[in-house]
């Protein structure tokens, strides 16, 4: 659990994740205030590149960012006639007022915070976790988009075995606590800046395995 209160929120506060969503959602003006005391919302279209997609397809999503954004995950809902509404395919109907609104299931809610756990316990650069929440989340629903798309085209029924995810609920946390690897958010963060020069110039100690990751 990250020990941040509420009322010392301060960088991590949910503004700054919302307003670089809203970035690399290519609408950098569609963010703002929810309907809940201390979340932000942040709006766009993301252009579906991943497992072979070309891009030429992109997708309205809506983001919902959580005051304690770091414990749980943002709520992602899209908005595409394709996309199927069963939790096998990590998907459900959304309360959007639109038939095809649908809320994504693309982070396991316990891998994203034993993550951010690990990294602000590391280093208590929010513009670090900022960086990865916002590659994490693109990324993620970039793939289950994509994957939606290509089931839809296919006219696939299930999901296929050999597209990896975490299995649902109880059984996915059951999962995640076997298989999570150590210092995973190191992984990320040298994904995203080729370099663990940030973080490691000031926790040297910290990250003196990563080398080895």
């Amino acid at each position: 659990m990250v020990t941040i209160r509420a009322s010392a929120l301060g960088p991590f506060e949910p503004l700054p994740l919302a307003t670089r969503l809203a970035v690399a959602l290519g609408s950098a003006e569609s963010v703002g205030p929810g309907p809940t005391s201390g979340w932000y919302w942040a709006g766009g279209s993301l252009v579906l590149d991943a497992h072979g997609e070309s891009g030429e397809i992109s997708v309205p999503v809506h983001i919902r960012v959580p005051q304690s954004w770091f414990e749980t995950p943002p709520i992602v809902t899209a908005f595409a006639r394709f996309l199927r509404q069963e939790s096998d395919w990590h998907t459900a109907k959304s309360s959007f007022p639109l038939p095809w609104a649908t809320d994504l299931c693309y982070v396991l809610d316990e891998e994203w915070q034993k993550f951010f756990a690990e990294l602000i316990a590391c280093t208590a650069d929010a513009a670090i976790s900022v960086e990865l929440g916002v590659m994490w989340i693109i990324e993620n629903v970039n793939s289950l988009l994509s994957r939606h798309l290509i089931g839809s085209r296919y006219s696939l029924r299930t999901w296929p075995e050999e597209w990896k995810a975490w299995k649902h609920r109880q059984a996915g946390r059951h999962q995640f606590r076997s298989e999570y690897p150590s210092a995973n958010w190191r992984r990320q963060f040298i994904k995203l800046h080729g370099t663990q020069n940030r973080v490691a110039s000031r926790h040297s100690t910290s990250l003196s395995n990563a080398s080895s990751i």
